[in-house]
């Protein structure tokens, strides 16, 4: 029953006015008496009653739950205010609702999912989701090689959800509507199933969503399998990231299709803003949770609240992969400038924009941070990658130009020098003492032609991007040579393959040191041990970034003095990282450097403070996101929003948010990197590069035309105070070019993913 009571005052008026008026006055009422009619989906009914009974206010409503099919015909035909719905709109229903010129707002309410989940050692790792028959659709027992042909041929022991379960019904929509054939063991609960699939037999599979498995809490012995799709066979893991960003293909949104105009409709607006809430009340996810639905990543529930107050239409959640629909075999060159330093993260971008567009070339030309900023804030480039934020001054002749940048904060990198603990050997090193240890001081190494200066390549020489090879040298027109697979892959002979770095003497001829070869010769403080670095070979990036820094980075050698200068021996049968940080655990006078992701603690090491010139700094996570170490390196590539209106550029920006490149980030595990904040940005992301695009041909857009602003000087990125000492590649002008390689076949024309 709709009650008026709280509109006594406006019935008085109104009575009084019918005696002089012939014309009838309710049509003048507010329409948010009005009762808000609402359709679709079945499955859907009970998770939209719960919530309008959980509102306290009064909400006059009818709900007539036809079918999916039949709310899209209703909302568009203008009979209807909201639709519920368990798939996305279709063009061909998008089409009804603009001829009629009605304007939805989309609104995710929940998340429905299907996992599998088998035994650790299970020969099955990754599924496309149109081979979900295979398993569920069959008359005969299913065996490991139905699904992968070099399986063995054993039969596979099937568990799942009853016939009501969340899972099931996700299953059926999967199998487009049609009821799983295969004879399967149905568990009452989620734990029920969890002693098969732990067990010895590895031939056990179980189907249930993704919010049953989050009750077990990580069952030891047991993971669950990726998906993929034909059109996409990166296989993805379940998460609830992966589901609300539409990368995990055996899932559905349950959403809402809301007509603009009704919003203000008997309350509507208030029902879904109590719903959605802010981040302390959202009664919606605790009501989906309830009924065995996921809940949305936080940011999506957020889009929901944005979507619903600004009356943002059109697909906001349910809109196409890319924004940008260039053809994939589109021939091209994209030109960044910047650091590079950077490069070491920004090349697996790169490699997968290659793997995506094989005929674009990606030239970077290193030109150092100054220069890149001066050049991306005066207009001439589009795309820098950088390692350090813009200044003051710079943010402000981007300002002045009109010019905003995009930036995409990749991670942090840094490398770390460790001494064996309990040496007495120092806790702290400044610039002058690390040249010491490091930088060869005999005038005699510098005719070397394999010992290149820290930081640079020679003037005749290119890096060009081998996707077999990684990146190789081309000196004079010669041919490249890809990188041996040792260790660092830098295809040099260490100094000494056979003997251990413990059982080697000290030179005898003092002509042969290209430095101090004792500890206390660089500060008499220190204890009286010989000096034994345990060095990354020759040309390593490792190297280069303590030289930039402690040495200014140009015309500096690598110390090569054996024993003083030891590389991983080839005969070791260690990795060069575990040899080296081994070694120097177990030598007295030992140091070695290695990059922050690949450092092991250790009770018999102890890592070395390095003294920049701000005083002694520790690294760790913060000091590495920070800045304040001065061994660290941030990667950002940044984008003038204004180029984005490049097809190839924009492309080049959705790639930095693309699955194959935040799985190349994860693996490289870089400090500040933040998977979820990624997953989170797509949404904006795509909306800017929409509108950006739209923009440049004119073209309306009937999506959210919100800008996203971030501020790169902003407080989640390193801050400019605490920027190590600036680059000194300004000057290196060595280009870089990205091809991704085509074979022998020729490129088949394809939509952008």
């Amino acid at each position: 029953m709709v009650k008026y009571g709280r509109h006594t005052w406006r019935l008085l008026l109104i009575g009084c006015l019918l005696f002089t008026m012939s014309m009838p006055v309710f049509a003048q009422d507010s329409a948010e008496d009005e009762a808000v009619v609402i359709v679709g989906s079945r499955y859907m009914e009970e998770l939209i009653t719960n919530l309008i009974t959980a509102y306290e206010g009064d909400f006059p409503y009818t709900l007539e739950a036809e079918g999916v099919e039949d709310g899209f015909a209703r909302l568009c035909d203008g009979t209807a205010d909201v639709s519920m719905s368990t798939r996305p709109i279709t063009d061909e229903e998008m089409l009804n609702c603009d001829n009629v010129g009605i304007q939805f707002v989309e609104v995710v309410a929940a998340l429905d999912s299907l996992v599998l989940a088998v035994n650790a050692d299970s020969p099955l790792n990754c599924i496309a989701v149109e081979d979900l028959g295979t398993i569920f659709q069959r008359e005969t027992p299913l065996s490991w090689i139905d699904l992968d042909p070099t399986a063995e041929d054993v039969e596979v022991n099937i568990y799942g959800s009853s016939s009501t379960g969340r899972a099931f019904s996700t299953l059926r929509a999967l199998l487009n509507e049609n009821e799983p054939r295969t004879a399967y063991e149905v568990f009452e609960t989620p734990a029920d199933v969890v002693e098969p699939l732990q067990s010895a037999d590895i031939n056990a599979l179980a189907f249930m969503s993704l919010a049953e498995w989050e009750t077990l809490d990580n069952p030891t012995n047991t993971r669950l399998v990726e998906f993929r799709t034909a059109a996409a066979p990166t296989c993805v893991a379940p998460s609830t990231g992966t589901i609300t960003t539409r990368d995990y293909p055996a899932a559905r949104l349950l959403m809402l299709y809301v007509n603009a105009t009704s919003l203000g409709k008997g309350g509507l607006i208030d029902v879904l803003r109590f719903g959605f809430g802010d981040a302390e009340s959202r009664p919606v996810a605790g009501i989906a949770t309830e009924l065995g639905f996921s809940v949305p990543l936080e940011a999506a529930i957020d889009r929901n609240i944005n979507n619903v107050t600004g009356a943002i239409t059109g697909r906001t959640f349910s809109r196409g992969d890319s924004p940008v629909t260039i053809n994939t075999a589109i021939e091209g060159n994209i030109t960044i400038e910047g650091s590079g330093a950077a490069y070491a993260v920004t090349q697996g971008v790169y490699a997968s924009f290659a793997n995506d567009f094989p005929n674009v070339t990606v030239d970077v030309k290193a030109l150092g941070n100054d220069q890149a900023w001066a050049n991306f804030c005066a207009g001439t480039t589009a795309v820098i990658q950088v390692t350090r934020p813009a200044t003051d001054e710079e943010a402000a002749a981007c300002a002045e130009m009109g010019i905003n940048p995009y930036p995409v904060y990749l991670g942090s990198q840094a490398v770390v020098m460790t001494v064996k603990a309990d040496a007495g050997l120092p806790q702290c090193l400044d610039y002058s003492q690390i040249q010491q240890l490091l930088v060869a001081q005999s005038a005699a190494t510098e005719d070397s032609s394999d010992n290149t200066p820290a930081g640079e390549t020679t003037e005749s020489e290119d890096t060009s991007y081998n996707p077999n090879g990684g990146v190789v040298l081309v000196q004079d027109g010669a041919t490249p040579v890809p990188d041996e697979e040792s260790g660092d892959g830098e295809g040099e002979t260490p100094a000494d393959d056979t003997e251990s770095p413990v059982e080697e003497p000290l030179p005898l001829d003092p002509a042969l040191l290209q430095g101090p070869a004792r500890w206390n010769e660089i500060n008499s403080a220190w204890p009286d041990l010989p000096i034994l670095v345990l060095a990354p070979s020759l040309g390593a990036f490792e190297t280069d970034i303590i030289l930039s820094h402690a040495a200014s980075g140009r015309g500096v050698l690598r110390r090569t003095d054996a024993p003083i200068i030891q590389e991983t021996p080839s005969t070791s049968g260690l990795t060069d990282v575990d040899y080296r940080l081994g070694a120097t655990g177990n030598f007295d006078g030992a140091i070695t450097y290695v990059f922050w992701n690949q450092y092991t603690a250790a009770d018999n090491l102890a890592l070395v403070e390095i003294d920049g010139g701000r005083g002694c700094v520790a690294p760790s996570e913060s000091t590495l996101q920070d800045g304040s170490y001065p061994f660290a390196l941030s990667s950002w590539l940044v984008f003038s929003e204004s180029g984005v209106s490049d097809e190839l550029v924009a492309s080049l920006l959705w790639q930095t948010h693309s699955l194959d490149v935040l799985n190349i980030l994860s693996a490289m595990q870089l400090v500040g990197f933040d998977r979820a904040a990624f997953e989170n940005e797509r949404d904006d992301l795509f909306t800017l590069i929409e509108n950006a695009l739209a923009a440049s041909t004119d073209a309306p857009v009937g999506e959210d035309t919100s800008s996203v602003e971030d501020e790169i000087t902003g407080d989640e990125t390193p801050s400019e105070d605490s920027t190590p000492a600036e680059e000194t590649d300004d000057s290196t002008t060595d280009e870089i070019e990205t091809n991704g390689e085509t074979g022998d076949t020729e490129a088949t024309p394809a939509a952008s993913e």
